[in-house]
């Protein structure tokens, strides 16, 4: 359970900054930390970082034509549609 928390927190914590990156106006490097903490946090769907994540999504709403916003997208669709496959 230990390993799993600190998977947990770490995911977090990268969304966290990734915010920060996008309210700062850096969509490129929010979008990398947001891809770094969904690899992180892998097929768990931790609440806490998929919430942080949404919230996240918002702050880049005003790049969302750039690519790496347009990527980020397809991962969050993709997990969202996986999610809604599980049994």
């Amino acid at each position: 359970m230990g390993e799993e928390l600190t998977v947990k927190h770490q995911s977090i914590y990268l969304v966290d900054l990734a915010t920060t990156y996008a309210q700062e106006r850096e969509p490129e490097e929010a979008c990398r930390l947001a891809d770094k903490a969904l690899d992180i946090a892998g097929p768990m769907h931790y609440s806490t970082t998929m919430e942080r994540m949404t919230a996240l999504r918002r702050d880049l709403e005003a790049w969302s034509s750039e690519a790496c916003v347009q990527q980020l997208d397809e991962r969050l669709h993709a997990l969202a549609n996986a999610e809604n496959e599980r049994p």
